[in-house]
């Protein structure tokens, strides 16, 4: 007789992280690769809270607060990698998790020290545009008249199944195509719980969340320029990290 099943769809996802490994990140990069090391972790959602800090440390490498800085990431990164396997019925990626600081009072402000939540992203449709729209809203990737080479990997990254989709949708099979995800409301999102520790050399986080089947969403959308968009900016593209009304 097999044993009885867990009766509760609760998870448990841990992790520990090394601080001396961000402080290297962090002393050894600058500017675009600093940022680009950051895209891959924080969402647009996190980004100004990121950007703020890689700016006080680059202010302040061997100050007395860099040691803090490079402790707030390595919790941050923990807490990421703890949500992910907390989530086992998800193929969860680090962009998909956000970890923010609410607000606890009516007026929005901040007091005292207050626990950090997680938030995460459901599943999202992709939104595809040609190089028209893509140059219109802004994408970081988009290949210019002169850009041959960056037109060719838009044309052939684009998986087969997708490209099939998107000529149903109107596009033409042989052009470039870009793809993002869809834009995600805040109140679509799912909350979990984390506890961020410090010890010593590492930064140790334990996620508590509801781990459900969800139905993958498949069907993209298309954007062919005309109202307002309709993805998830990345870093790079128009808008990353910028406040949505």
């Amino acid at each position: 007789m097999p044993p009885r099943p867990f009766p509760s769809q609760l998870r448990v996802g841990t992790d520990i992280c090394e601080i001396a490994r961000f402080e290297n990140i962090l002393r050894s990069s600058t500017g675009d690769s600093l940022h680009k090391w950051g895209s891959k972790i924080f969402n647009g959602l996190e980004w100004p809270i990121f950007l703020s800090k890689a700016e006080q440390y680059q202010r302040d490498r061997y100050g007395s607060r860099s040691a803090a800085i490079a402790q707030w990431m390595a919790g941050r990164f923990a807490a990421k990698e703890a949500a992910i396997k907390a989530h086992t019925k998800r193929r969860l990626l680090r962009p998909h998790v956000s970890i923010v600081v609410p607000p606890v009072e009516p007026d929005g402000e901040y007091r005292g020290t207050i626990k950090p939540i997680v938030l995460i992203s459901p599943p999202t449709r992709l939104v595809i545009m040609n190089t028209l729209t893509a140059e219109k809203r802004g994408l970081k990737d988009v290949a210019s008249e002169r850009n041959q080479a960056a037109s060719s990997r838009a044309l052939t990254e684009v998986p087969l199944r997708i490209r099939t989709l998107a000529q149903n949708l109107g596009f033409r099979i042989e052009e470039p195509l870009f793809l993002r995800q869809v834009m995600i409301k805040e109140e679509d999102k799912r909350l979990a719980d984390v506890s961020i520790s410090h010890d010593g050399e590492y930064a140790t986080a334990v996620c508590l969340a509801l781990d459900e089947e969800i139905e993958e969403v498949l069907e993209p959308l298309a954007d062919f320029g005309d109202g307002d968009p309709l993805h998830e900016p990345q870093w790079g593209d128009r808008g990353f990290g910028e406040a949505v009304e």
